[in-house]
């Protein structure tokens, strides 16, 4: 953690000035007697250890407008070396300064609380860190009155209805955080802060051997670590000073200050309804939960009707977009903020859906569905994740299920294209754009009003296709390596080609098997059986390393035939695992050579590009 350089003063402490070590060196005294006269003069800093803020009676809550928990376990571990460094050094001053809180006081409630508008992740870990210590004590030591200690200081608060939880997170993170307060090894939905908890509890493991050792922990985090908490009181927006602490943060998305003006514009209009926005935001980010958030919002907002937006959104775009959006856009279209939030969840849902392979249009049979998912799988497996922008951009437009699933084959064929050839994205990203939206410079009509959808947009991506000469010169000579992308090549080419009519599959490129990807001269150089192949290959090392990954090299091929072929040469491997493969290509393969080299791989790889160039066409 970086220590915050600079000065603050209170009329009960000194100022402490922080070097880059993290050292509080004492200044002369200050008051706020001598603070500058007006506005700033109600802003109340002081100085406290972790022990004294965890200690006072109100109940700290981080407010909505925080984004989620972010730290890893790389920045604990950077926490504990800071705060080793500092106990073994013995020049160390008697406390060492981690930061700052910002709150604000919340009567409201039945409950005295403060909001934590600044401060979310040293409160988190160092809450957990006392749950570790108290669950130590008591299950390690046996000394139930040191954990209930613990508990009862810093963990929880007294109130009327008996005792409440200290710290209070967001409503996506609480769950798991009280869940791990209360019992520091269990493991939750949330895999953050699983990660983070797992790590401070093997750092202490490490670190306590005996119940001493505990106590100087104890001690050393709890007292000896410093805080400056600064009350804002309520006269500031805790929306626009998240904004501005937060605009240039090494953790902070887009989407985080995104959420953060939504909810401010929601609290300053009278007419906005803040509880159901701020729910309604709740249910985008659920929507998004394991995908990631700022891809998602700048494809759902270049895809989007609600409120059309036809340039490319870089993720540096994304939040000065959807400011403008909120600020003017709505008001211009005659669209509330909620009716707004409200669209985005439902967008949020179709792109988690489309992302995890898991669409199902509303008017599509469980066969149109299936068929739909399959390609939308192909779409993932070449890292063709752009394509979702057209597709929303049609599931948004109300396109029919076959309709969805033949754009979804043209997506398919021109991205895995594109990126054998190597041709950039954003120029993907525009012809998507163009698509959607149209473009009134190019006389381009939006393919989703035309009478033929399909058709449009295959004449919209034809001028971006890159030519047969060139995809078959690069198919031939790209160096595949055994990944999906392969696999899904050969399957293509397998169901495209090799296998009769009568036995492919009705849709376009066939289901992905279980094959293997087969290497005839083995992949490894150096491996055991490779002497053998010597009799007839005649190549440098790195000549063979670059030809035995090209297509011509490669085969589908039973998981056990695979094995059993290993590195023998091609001979031994021919007739018992190649001929009698359930995978045309590979009975062609043995039907058409009797034997192998280097010149062959050259001959079929430049075969097996011509036959590519034939079937990835739109």
């Amino acid at each position: 953690m970086e220590p915050i350089g600079g000065s603050f003063a209170t009329r009960e402490h000194q100022v402490c000035v922080v070097d880059g070590s993290g050292r509080i060196e004492p200044s002369k005294p200050y008051h706020m007697a001598q603070a500058t006269p007006g506005r700033l003069t109600n802003i109340v800093p002081e100085t406290t250890t972790l022990a004294e803020q965890f200690q006072r009676s109100e109940q700290l809550e981080v407010p909505d407008l925080q984004r989620r928990v972010a730290w890893m376990a790389d920045n604990f571990d950077q926490l504990m070396d800071d705060i080793d460094a500092y106990a073994n050094d013995p020049n160390s001053p008697d406390v060492r300064y981690i930061g700052s809180f910002l709150v604000q006081p919340d009567n409201s409630g039945p409950v005295s609380r403060q909001i934590l508008v600044d401060g979310q992740q040293r409160t988190l870990v160092t809450q957990l860190m006392v749950a570790n210590m108290a669950d130590m004590y008591e299950k390690k030591f046996s000394d139930p009155a040191a954990a209930k200690f613990l508990r009862e200081e810093y963990l929880t608060i007294a109130t009327r209805g008996g005792r409440k939880p200290k710290v209070v997170l967001t409503e996506l993170d609480d769950p798991a955080f009280q869940k791990l307060i209360q019992n520091p090894t269990a493991t939750t939905n949330h895999e953050a802060m699983n990660k983070l908890a797992n790590e401070i509890r093997e750092s202490f493991d490490e670190r306590v051997q005996t119940v001493n050792d505990l106590r100087s922990l104890e001690e050393l985090i709890l007292e000896r670590q410093a805080v400056v908490v600064i009350n804002i009181g309520n006269q500031f927006s805790p929306y626009r000073i998240f904004e501005e602490r937060n605009g240039r943060g090494a953790q902070l998305t887009p989407v985080d200050r995104v959420k953060n003006r939504i909810l401010e514009v929601a609290d300053a209009d009278l007419s906005v309804n803040f509880e159901l926005v701020k729910d309604e935001w709740f249910e985008f980010r659920r929507a998004l939960e394991g995908h990631n958030e700022t891809r998602a919002l700048r494809y759902i907002t270049m895809a989007g009707n609600l409120v059309p937006v036809n340039k490319k959104i870089s993720g540096g775009d994304l939040y000065p977009t959807i400011k403008h959006i909120v600020d003017e856009r709505l008001d211009n279209l005659g669209i509330d903020l909620l009716e707004y939030v409200e669209w985005l969840t439902m967008a949020a849902e179709t792109y988690s859906d489309i992302a995890s392979v898991n669409y199902q249009h509303p008017k599509a049979s469980k066969t149109q569905a299936d068929e739909i998912n399959r390609h939308l799988e192909a779409l993932d497996t070449i890292g063709a994740k752009p394509g979702r922008i057209l597709l929303m951009g049609g599931e948004f437009r109300g396109v029919s299920p076959s309709e969805f699933k033949d754009i979804a084959i043209l997506v398919e064929k021109f991205s895995f294209v594109r990126r054998t050839v190597e041709r950039r994205v954003p120029q993907e990203i525009q012809a998507y754009l163009r698509l959607i939206h149209g473009s009134s410079s190019k006389g381009i009509s939006p393919a989703f009003s035309q009478s033929s959808p399909v058709k449009a947009v295959k004449k919209g991506l034809e001028p971006e296709m890159p030519s047969k000469e060139e995809f078959r010169r690069e198919f031939a000579r790209k160096d595949w390596n055994k990944g999906a992308k392969t696999a899904y090549a050969l399957t293509v080419l397998e169901h495209e080609h090799y296998l009769p009519k009568a036995k492919r599959h009705s849709g376009f490129g066939g289901p992905m098997g279980r094959a293997d990807v087969e290497h005839i001269i083995p992949q490894r150089y150096d491996a055991k059986k490779y002497a053998k192949w010597h009799n007839y290959l005649t190549a440098t090392k790195e000549e063979l390393e670059l030809d035995v990954r090209r297509i011509g090299n490669l085969t589908l091929l039973e998981n056990r035939k695979n094995l059993k072929a290993s590195d023998n040469p091609f001979e031994q491997k021919r007739d018992p695992h190649y001929l009698t493969s359930n995978y045309a290509m590979a009975t062609d393969l043995a039907s058409r050579y009797s034997s192998w080299d280097l010149k062959k791989v050259d001959k079929r790889s430049k075969e097996m590009a011509k036959i590519a160039a034939d079937i990835w066409v739109l």
